[in-house]
């Protein structure tokens, strides 16, 4: 056993992947109805929730929840070759004069989920998908990024579309810099055939990339920050260190100029007046947790915390979905729904994020455990079983319980407040360990926090185990966490200003 992470009944992200899953379970998304979603994006619907489900798959602990999902995903794949074009992929056949962005940007959710859902089932008949898509599709999209049309678009509502009039031949959307979401594809394809004429591909798209003023240009950061997922991953697979210089270059630009107060995102480089986005949000917590995996620089795990904690929580509503808020930049101060629900895109993108918070809730590198964000989970490998209890945002303290110990360890947890970034803790028998953690107050770019959550006036209360600071006679709270609601009917009236 390497090792494992379960989540306990009492964690916050327990009930959130159960939300999910029931959101999910819907009939939109399953056989038939999901092969009835019609809009411009060819394989956006259908990839995004066979990927959203083989990420919840992943992130269940309970074998019911695991067999119910695997049943659904089983009822789509037994008919999805109806939908699909003699290559295996969605929508028409792409031509070598005309290609679609949005069709690229389509397919790639649905690629990610082919190869996830493979790696589950080991079915033969994934694996030929996969290779024909890879053959007859991937190898022929490069002459597209080639010449990427480098000119400002018309203005796209939440769903995006194809402007009217095709440039060089290729249909381009107001999403721009959507077809570079392809890239996470690529390089999972590659990451899965670990063939070099993949990694050629990828070479020649991150080239056409780099010609790109991404923020000028008014790219939609969720298409930024997938690409530079898919950057990491090449990092990760060749650890050639052109790669993870080119992935700090990017995530810091959109830090600088795409992320909001609340450690949310506007949906364009410099389009402040738009909305958050919850896919973005997702692309950014496994972008700022990986490069701390990979650099060991704290500031990555202190953004990752930041968007953990405000941004990707504040995204996911009662039902289980995920929704769009208002941008928190420049003289806006006011946060509040924008869209309750984007049940179209963000709620099937959210899972992964959902699996990658459970992965990552303790880091594991060098020999070291480090405790990243605060859930109730339990953790065992080979030497060591432990449970570790508590949110120190509310009580201040967590509870270490160790069931198992061949040796004496050390865990560290992270907290914001300490200097070196984290609390040691010296686990030398089996028993309950009681660990203080307090946070400060702090004024930080004209916010204020505690620890590492923003906090805002609010126009009223709703919320449970919420805590009130009484700050110049004001009362301020954490951003609001809709799946803790009180009255369900309030979420829609919530404002808070920072």
């Amino acid at each position: 056993m390497e090792f494992m992470i379960t989540l306990l009944k009492s964690s916050e992200l327990h009930d959130r992947i159960k939300l999910s899953k029931e959101r999910l379970s819907s009939e939109e998304y399953c056989y038939p109805e999901i092969f009835r979603q019609k809009n411009d994006w060819p394989g956006d619907w259908e990839g995004r929730a066979i990927l959203s489900l083989t990420m919840l798959y992943n992130a269940c602990d309970d074998m019911k929840d695991k067999n119910e999902i695997l049943n659904q995903l089983k009822g789509v794949f037994d008919h999805i070759e109806e939908h699909l074009n003699k290559f295996y992929y969605f929508g028409e056949v792409m031509k070598d004069d005309v290609i679609d962005e949005q069709q690229l940007a389509g397919n790639s959710w649905y690629i990610r989920g082919l190869i996830n859902y493979y790696l589950i089932t080991k079915e033969n008949k994934i694996l030929k998908y996969l290779t024909v898509i890879k053959d007859n599709f991937v190898a022929k999209t490069i002459s597209f990024y080639k010449k990427y049309p480098l000119c400002k678009r018309e203005f796209g509502d939440v769903g995006g579309h194809i402007i009217e009039h095709p440039i060089d031949g290729r249909k381009l959307s107001s999403d721009i810099g959507c077809a570079y979401i392809f890239f996470d594809s690529m390089t999972d394809l590659y990451s899965f055939f670990k063939e070099e004429k993949i990694k050629e591909w990828c070479e020649e798209v991150l080239e056409s990339f780099k010609r790109i003023n991404y923020v000028d240009l008014e790219c939609q950061t969720h298409a930024t920050l997938s690409f530079t997922r898919g950057v990491i991953r090449l990092y990760k697979e060749t650890h050639d260190k052109k790669y993870l210089d080119e992935a700090i270059r990017i995530f810091k630009d959109y830090v600088d100029f795409g992320m909001t107060k609340d450690y949310s995102n506007t949906n364009w480089f410099n389009r402040p007046n738009t909305w958050t986005e919850p896919c973005c949000i997702v692309d950014s917590l496994i972008c700022s947790t990986e490069l701390f995996k990979l650099t060991a620089n704290f500031k990555y795990l202190v953004l990752a915390n930041r968007i953990y904690l405000n941004a990707f929580r504040g995204a996911q509503r009662t039902n289980g979905g995920a929704g769009c808020n208002t941008c928190l930049v420049n003289d806006n101060k006011v946060l509040k729904v924008y869209l309750y629900e984007a049940y179209f895109c963000c709620t099937m993108r959210f899972p992964e994020g959902l699996k990658y918070a459970k992965q990552n809730l303790l880091i594991r590198k060098d020999g070291k455990l480090l405790v990243n964000f605060f859930e109730d989970f339990v953790y065992e490998d080979e030497d060591i079983e432990f449970s570790f209890v508590g949110n120190p945002y509310l009580d201040e303290k967590v509870i270490i319980n160790v069931k198992k110990l061949a040796k004496p360890m050390k865990i560290y947890i992270y907290s914001p407040n300490s200097k070196a970034y984290v609390k040691e803790i010296v686990m030398d028998k089996i028993g309950e360990y009681e660990v203080q953690i307090g946070f400060e107050l702090k004024n930080e770019n004209s916010e204020i926090m505690y620890g590492d959550m923003v906090l805002t006036k609010k126009n009223f209360e709703d919320e449970e185990d919420n805590k009130i600071f009484l700050i110049n006679n004001e009362k301020y709270t954490y951003i609001f966490n809709f799946i803790k609601a009180k009255n369900k009917t309030n979420e829609l009236k919530m404002v808070q200003e920072i």
